[in-house]
């Protein structure tokens, strides 16, 4: 998909109007080295606004996540009543923004995330969809 809006802006369209969204990055699957050759051929288009969020726990589609093997007790915690807070720890969320602000850092790109909790100096907050 990278190379497809490559070609675009190599017909004209302005890199500064793309964001490239890396979402949702999913806690022990997703790999952080993949993200980095994303972000780093993001940046050699000149693509230099980057979105990110962590997985959200929704129970409808925890059940395909579970049946894929995936067991959210390592990264989310439980409620009361079973179900899993929204959000992934603030640990696994800050770890995970840490890593995406080293790899923004390392490619001079603007690093923003879609609603995510405990944001850190250097990542803004925006919202999931931007005009």
């Amino acid at each position: 998909m990278i190379e497809r809006v490559g070609k675009f802006i190599k017909q004209g369209l302005d890199p500064n109007m793309i964001t490239l969204r890396v979402d949702p990055i999913v806690p022990g699957v997703t790999k952080i080295n993949e993200v980095d050759a994303l972000i780093k051929r993001a940046s050699e288009l000149g693509i230099k606004n980057v979105r990110f969020s962590v997985m959200d726990y929704y129970k409808t589609t925890s059940i395909f996540m579970k049946n894929l093997g995936y067991n959210y007790e390592e990264y989310y915690v439980k409620r009361d009543g079973g179900e899993f807070y929204t959000h992934a720890r603030p640990d696994v969320i800050k770890g995970i923004s840490e890593k995406m602000l080293q790899i923004a850092n390392k490619y001079g790109v603007k690093l923003s995330t879609c609603a995510e909790p405990g944001v850190m100096p250097g990542i803004t907050k925006q919202g999931c969809l931007s005009v």
